[in-house]
């Protein structure tokens, strides 16, 4: 006997026992009643009688003594009572669990963007959405424009803001929210500093500070000295708009940014003069076509209705 119980235990644990039949036994076990307990999991009372059957039947052995007129716990259904509670409240947990992964997943949203977002209308517009809809998890993370485009096939972010020239990521869904367009930046005792606009080639001779590669602006700043036909002798070519500044005002060269992407608030010794020859940037939320969350999908109309 002893040897054929432990075959039954072992084919038991090969195949668990199905939750729901637990639970069937765990409220007949409280009510005693087949009635009751198929009233109160909405089921039949054939469906809670074929849920008994079902697990006496799995075990080997009676769970619950019916006469006629009661249902009573044998030895066997009293021992199982504490595990099976437990194994439903695990179940309920582990549901509970998931259901709540579920709606913080369907409450977030992932807008990754370009460092410089502060000095467009953009940062505004997530700010309003996020006032208007607290109840959803916005998060915003900056990234090198190279890397956006990267985080959007990966499925890592929802939305990006971004620039775009000339039919870039033309497969993407995009909002336009502005345009921007190449300055020199330079000290006011330079001797161009007061023109109205000046010619690209006009700065063939001094020193060049420029965003590098890891950023997008770098080939169309190329593409600009291409059209004004001279060769950049090139200081800085980096990452950050902040140190291109602070050497332009310790007289390092001139600095050639898109003119919304630097801020001269805490440079007022700075001036930007436009360029007359230029290669347009366009400033755009994107994401990939095709079906999105509900959230996402909210945000998304929000930014097309704030920009149309």
């Amino acid at each position: 006997m002893v040897y054929n119980n432990s075959n039954h235990s072992r084919k038991y644990w090969r195949h668990p026992m199905d939750t729901s039949k637990i639970t069937t036994f765990v409220d007949l076990a409280a009510t005693l009643s087949f009635t009751t307990t198929a009233e109160n999991l909405y089921l039949t009372q054939a469906t809670v009688s074929k849920h008994i059957q079902s697990l006496e039947k799995e075990l080997g052995v009676k769970l619950f003594a019916r006469t006629q007129h009661s249902v009573e716990l044998t030895a066997a259904g009293q021992a199982m009572l504490n595990p099976a509670r437990n194994l439903v409240a695990d179940d309920r947990g582990i549901r509970n669990a998931i259901e709540v992964a579920q709606n913080q997943d369907e409450r977030k949203l992932r807008v990754s963007t370009i460092p410089t977002i502060a000095n467009y209308h953009a940062l505004a517009a997530l700010t309003s959405f996020h006032q208007l809809h607290p109840e959803l998890q916005l998060q915003i993370q900056d990234e090198e424009s190279n890397n956006l485009r990267g985080k959007l096939d990966r499925g890592a972010t929802d939305i990006i803001f971004t620039r775009t020239f000339s039919g870039e990521d033309s497969d993407l869904e995009q909002i336009p929210t502005e345009t921007d367009a190449f300055v020199a930046i330079m000290p006011r005792d330079h001797p161009l500093a007061k023109a109205k606009a000046i010619d690209f080639g006009q700065l063939a001779s001094d020193n060049l500070l420029v965003l590098g590669e890891t950023s997008n602006m770098y080939r169309p700043f190329l593409a600009l000295t291409q059209l004004a036909g001279f060769r950049p002798e090139i200081t800085y070519n980096g990452e950050r708009i902040d140190l291109i500044l602070d050497l332009v005002n310790s007289g390092m060269g001139i600095g050639v940014l898109m003119a919304k992407s630097a801020s001269l608030q805490n440079h007022p010794a700075l001036v930007k003069v436009p360029l007359r020859q230029q290669v347009t940037s366009q400033l755009v939320f994107a994401r990939k076509p095709g079906h999105h969350a509900p959230a996402s999908e909210q945000l998304w109309q929000f930014l097309a209705h704030k920009f149309a």
